[in-house]
């Protein structure tokens, strides 16, 4: 069953202020970290075409 009147909230990478949005929302709060290594992993879902 559905509710009336209720609706999902866009993803935030999908609309106008996308950038400031992913911003302050996941690398703002770690200004007050003191890292000292970042490792970033993509994944491997382009295996199949990998020389692209």
């Amino acid at each position: 069953m559905r509710a009336a009147g209720l609706s999902i909230a866009p993803a935030p990478w999908g609309v106008p202020t996308s950038l400031s949005t992913l911003h302050n929302a996941m690398i703002a709060p770690l200004a007050g970290y003191k890292f000292k290594l970042a490792a970033w992993y993509q994944g491997e879902a382009n295996t199949g075409a990998a020389q692209e």
